[in-house]
């Protein structure tokens, strides 16, 4: 009786021990049939076509990502040089401008999927596996650091003195659509792939580091660029911020590998019951 509760401890561990790995092993990101993530959640699993509807609404948010921020660029350039070109120095800015490639480059992969698969002509689709997997990464990249943005801003940076449509745009609209598109699409999201979300975020701050240490200002004047990032008044608390920013990114990519499975398992329940 003994040995036998030992062997069953033993595989309840051994099951934790996979599942724990599984989450939190950094692994690379690969696919052996890539364009699969590139259509619809919201059809059969054996249907690998990209549908009509799916490619309109991956046109037209990609339309309108870009319209915006093309739109911000405009009214950037209509204020005085000194702070205009000031726009690159925030991480609002770095995040917009990359989940807009992201979402350009999936745009892009999308339709060349619809031309190349739905038409039966399958010569070349080895030689797109490579751009489709750059594409996933791009997505895992921004999607997190969407959400990252959007949640300090509005808890951390946020006036409280109304706020614009661009700035609405910048520091909502991102986020929002990252977890919108996320329960729309096919696409993965998996625990081991967490440490992919860090690169842009630690670049962003070596970058903050440099650019106060150089004697760089905000649009005001002022020696930082966020005031909870000063690190002539409050390093101390910069550096800490920064530390818990890094934890922060990865709780945001679990709760995204949350929300995918939850997707999943409404997909498969729902489709379940169309088969019935």
């Amino acid at each position: 009786c003994l040995h036998l509760v030992r062997v069953c401890l033993c595989e309840e561990m051994k099951s934790i021990q996979d599942i724990l790995i599984r989450l939190f092993k950094p692994r690379w990101m690969n696919h052996p049939e890539p364009k699969v993530n590139f259509r619809s959640k919201w059809q059969s699993e054996s249907d690998d076509r990209v549908r009509m509807w799916y490619l309109v609404y991956q046109i037209i948010s990609c339309l309108f990502l870009l319209g915006n921020v093309i739109y911000n660029w405009v009214k950037q350039s209509e204020k005085p040089v000194e702070t205009s070109w000031k726009y690159v120095i925030f991480l609002t800015s770095w995040g917009i401008v990359s989940i807009n490639f992201a979402v350009l480059l999936e745009t892009l992969c999308t339709l060349y999927i619809w031309f190349k698969v739905n038409s039966a002509d399958h010569h070349g689709r080895g030689n797109i596996d490579r751009l489709l997997h750059v594409s996933w990464v791009a997505t895992h990249a921004t999607y997190s650091a969407a959400l990252f943005i959007s949640g300090l801003y509005w808890s951390l940076l946020y006036n409280g003195k109304g706020i614009s449509w661009l700035n609405f745009y910048e520091h909502g609209i991102q986020g929002i659509y990252a977890t919108l598109d996320q329960l729309v699409t096919n696409r993965p999201w998996e625990g081991g792939h967490w440490w992919i979300c860090l690169p842009m975020p630690v670049l962003y701050c070596i970058f903050n580091i440099c650019y106060w240490a150089a004697g760089g200002t905000n649009q005001h004047g002022e020696t930082f660029i966020y005031p909870v990032l000063d690190w002539s008044s409050n390093p101390g608390s910069a550096a800490a911020l920064v530390v818990g920013a890094v934890f922060i990114l990865a709780g945001i990519h679990y709760l995204l590998v949350l929300l995918t499975w939850a997707r999943d398992r409404f997909h498969k329940r729902c489709f379940r019951l169309e088969r019935v």
